[in-house]
């Protein structure tokens, strides 16, 4: 039973299976998703970030690179030792921790860090320490976007895009939108993230790509985003009822006859 119980204490309790980074490539100020996922061994439990004993947590040794928040996680199981109730996870998790990029030169950026804790099973306590690091290239790639939403009020199409870096922008006059005809835009808006457009056409699906330039404040790229709105369609009781409201707002008229004339 001796050689048995020091034979457990010998083993890791915690392993690291993975580290990965959300990104290939940031900016200083830019936040870093690093997902850390590890096995826990069989008939242990990892005490959660909540857990009143040595709850887990990352620890960065790479300077000018910070913890942004606490470490994300699953929803933790509820454990039993010795009569307390304690949130905890077990076999294969995920964690993930926020890292801030600081005042870093470009080139290679190797994030090292320590996820620690306390690992437990009915008979032994284990402290946790697993290394892990993972590679980010600061500074070589240029801003990029991706279409984040779109949204429509009326006639009016907001479109949204999804930037990177962090503190990437529009560059101001650069965007121009073109749509699939019968559709023109028109009182473009430009967004720090995007445009809002008016559109004059039948009001149906629309479809239309949206150019613009971004930049992070040393890069610019530039950028085509293809999009896809539906407008509203406003039902009238009446031909008369339509031609005033069209006349009113001045509004082009489109018809559309059905069934027999």
């Amino acid at each position: 039973a001796l050689l048995a119980l020091l034979s457990q204490l010998s083993e890791d309790p915690v392993t690291l299976l993975s580290a990965t980074a959300d990104r290939a490539a940031a900016r200083p100020g830019d936040v870093v998703r690093v997902s850390l996922t590890v096995a826990v061994a069989e008939h242990f439990h990892l005490y959660a970030t909540t857990s009143k004993i040595t709850p887990v947590a990352v620890k960065i040794q790479t300077p000018d690179v910070q913890l942004d928040g606490k470490l994300e996680e699953p929803e933790p199981k509820i454990v039993d030792f010795f009569g307390e109730k304690y949130p905890a996870h077990e076999g294969e998790v995920t964690l993930v921790a926020r890292c801030r990029i600081g005042r870093v030169p470009d080139g290679p950026l190797e994030i090292r860090g320590t996820l620690v804790g306390q690992a437990c099973d009915d008979k032994v306590c284990k402290n946790v320490e697993v290394a892990f690091s993972v590679t980010v290239a600061i500074g070589e790639a240029a801003p990029k976007a991706a279409l984040a939403a779109v949204s429509v009020e009326k006639n009016e199409i907001t479109v949204r895009l999804r930037l990177e870096p962090e503190a990437a922008r529009v560059v101001p006059g650069s965007a121009s939108v073109a749509l699939d005809a019968p559709h023109v835009a028109a009182g473009m808006r430009e967004l720090p993230d995007g445009a809002a457009f008016t559109v004059a056409g039948a009001p149906e699906r629309v479809k239309g790509r949206l150019k613009l330039k971004v930049t992070d404040g040393k890069r610019t790229a530039d950028v085509e985003i293809a999009f896809e709105a539906v407008l509203p369609v406003e039902h009238l009781d009446s031909l008369d009822a339509g031609l005033a409201r069209a006349k009113r707002e001045g509004k082009p008229v489109f018809l559309e006859f059905t069934g027999e004339s």
